[in-house]
């Protein structure tokens, strides 16, 4: 039997953590969790819905929600650069641009762009600025307020894992320093795909890039706007045709989509086919705050320069409207009865015998076709009813009117 041994505090101290060390955990084992600290709770309602902070846009509401992150997509050449340039000069500015910016005040802009070099920047700028801030006090608040910068020096902004870790580069902490001195209202980054390493449609990897943005917007009270491209197939909704990871589609609050004119819109609004390619429509995609706005139409100029160099950019244009007259509706009427290829008009404008089709033939104008036929749908002259294909043998849904010469109407009940 071992003797008992005196030790002094100092001795005991110091065995007793060497002790420890010898029967504490493994190096495979996890130590003891510490007691974790509950999440604070808030209630749902409060006594006093004025206390509830009001919703804040960067150019009027539905715009740009703040501090939020929004996009801008659309397919290559469809002049993403170009239209969010001039939504940037019209804010600065504070005036309105095509129903996609109506600002309250001049707001503060960072344009941070990749692909184009300030000149080019500065040369579409210049042809917008001439078109919507014709007075000197406006240009001085475009100067004022609209800062441009080339990020091609400082992407990526964020180096992202394969296990999902996200680094902050150093072209990062110069742009929060750049944010952090000029205080943007909004800030513009152009190109997404520019700013990260992850792979694009990785959900895991995507998730964190657009954390970090909507951090940033969150620390220093802005909008952060991004260019994106849609996919080469360009199907579904202006959601749905966004490029990667749907995490994407998931963290904006905003989303704007930019198309093209089609064939069909262009022979709708009288526009020549040789033509169509000048105009650009701007739907919304997402608005996750307000209601969606109506489509926006821009058409595609040019300016030269003082140094002799054309400029593009993108001028806001209105649909051409036509005045429906009762002769209209009288050849409208007429055309329906008659039907199309020998059977009665159809509702879907891919249909053999479609009504647009036949309204057209009548010499309605295709901008008005729509409208025609809900008049008469009004009136209860023309309606929806369940007509048997003799072909096919099916029951469909065309339009009936009365005296038609077609066989073959199921019933007397319309159809809406």
């Amino acid at each position: 039997m071992s003797e008992a041994v005196d030790l002094t505090p100092d001795e005991a101290s110091a065995f007793v953590k060497l002790i420890a060390a010898r029967t504490g955990p493994k190096s495979d084992e996890a130590p003891a969790e510490k007691q974790a600290t509950p999440l604070d709770l808030a209630p749902l309602l409060l006594d006093d819905e004025a206390a509830i902070p009001p919703r804040r846009y960067v150019g009027g509401v539905g715009a740009f929600p703040r501090p939020r992150v929004v996009a801008l997509s659309g397919p290559p050449g469809v002049s993403k650069t170009t239209i969010a340039l001039g939504a940037a000069v019209a804010l600065a500015a504070g005036v309105p641009y095509g129903g996609l910016v109506d600002p309250e005040a001049p707001c503060r802009v960072l344009f941070g762009g990749v692909e184009d070099e300030l000149a080019e920047l500065r040369r579409r700028g210049h042809a917008i600025a001439a078109r919507i801030t014709d007075r000197p006090d406006l240009r001085a608040l475009v100067n004022s307020n609209l800062a441009l910068m080339d990020l091609s020096a400082c992407v990526p902004l964020f180096q992202v894992a394969p296990d999902g870790r996200l680094i902050e580069t150093n072209g990062a902490a110069r742009l929060r320093a750049t944010i952090a001195a000029f205080r943007p209202d909004l800030v513009v980054l152009d190109p997404l795909i520019e700013l990260h390493t992850a792979e694009e449609a990785s959900n895991t990897l995507m998730r964190p890039v657009l954390r970090a943005l909507r951090n940033l917007g969150t620390e220093y009270d802005c909008c952060i706007l991004l260019l994106h491209h849609e996919t080469k197939a360009g199907e579904g909704t202006p959601l749905q045709r966004l490029r990667g990871a749907g995490a994407i589609g998931g963290a904006i609050r905003a989303h704007w989509s930019m198309r093209a004119m089609t064939a069909e819109e262009a022979k709708q609004f009288g526009v020549s086919e040789d033509m169509a390619d000048l105009y650009v429509k701007v739907e919304t995609g997402k608005s996750q705050y307000s209601r969606k706005r109506p489509p926006a139409w821009f058409v595609a100029e040019e300016r030269e320069l003082a140094n002799g160099d054309p400029a593009h950019m993108l001028m806001p244009w209105s649909p051409p409207t036509t005045t429906i007259t009762p002769e209209m509706m009288t050849a409208a009427l007429r055309a329906l009865r008659q039907g199309l290829h020998g059977e009665p008009c159809s509702t879907s404008p891919r249909a053999d015998a479609s009504a647009r089709t036949a309204l057209e033939q009548a010499g309605i104008p295709g901008s008005a076709c729509a409208n025609v036929l809900k008049g008469l749908i009004a009136t209860g002259e023309v309606s929806l009813r369940e007509w048997r294909d003799p072909i096919a043998r099916k029951p469909r849904k065309r339009l009936w009117t009365a005296g038609n010469p077609f066989p073959g109407w199921q019933d007397d009940t319309p159809r809406h």
